[in-house]
């Protein structure tokens, strides 16, 4: 089954192009990289995925499901990761799992905490006092703790030292083999 369907998928911001003619089919189970350079339209194709933005032409489906007009029930399956997390100062990884949990309907403490604890990151600190590093690992573990069919990430490894990649691939492999997808956008070959 293919997870990630587009067929000439297209964004125009007027006359200034966004992406042009995406065609693209991952299948369950994937790991898939999206490469490019910065500016290449990875975000905004990433964007048009999760029905943030709404395609100029062609078509998209995650899931089975039609991105745009199928946007908020396809998130109850996808976790997500920006390129620019942003977070808010007071959060802890612990008051995140709560709201994320009620926000997803199932508790996700226990699975939030197993994945805190191997990406070696202290639950109880709050944001403000949080590296790059750590809020792009408070990110990461959100967006892993629901154990997602698809789970998009946005340049993941941004500010993560080499150990903690490492981490994440180990993660992003374990997921794939238990048949879940992952699409990550990166400007880094390697």
């Amino acid at each position: 089954m293919s997870v990630i369907v587009t067929h000439q998928l297209s964004k125009t911001y007027g006359r200034r192009r966004g992406v042009e003619d995406v065609n693209l089919r991952v299948g369950a189970g994937e790991i898939f990289g999206f490469l490019g350079p910065n500016g290449a339209g990875k975000s905004t194709t990433i964007r048009l995925l999760l029905g943030f933005l709404k395609e100029s032409s062609g078509t998209a489906t995650l899931l089975g499901q039609d991105c745009w007009a199928k946007s908020a029930s396809i998130k109850q399956d996808v976790g997500y990761v920006a390129g620019d997390v942003r977070l808010y100062p007071w959060l802890t990884a612990r008051n995140a799992f709560h709201i994320v949990g009620e926000i997803r309907g199932r508790d996700i403490l226990e699975e939030g905490m197993r994945l805190a604890d191997r990406f070696q990151l202290e639950a109880d600190l709050p944001v403000r006092k949080m590296s790059r590093g750590n809020r792009q690992k408070v990110a990461l573990v959100l967006a892993l703790a629901h154990q997602p069919k698809l789970l998009i990430l946005d340049e993941p490894t941004s500010g993560l030292d080499p150990l903690m990649q490492d981490t994440l691939a180990d993660c992003l492999r374990e997921l794939a083999t238990a048949g879940h997808t992952v699409f990550f956008s990166s400007h880094t070959l390697s």
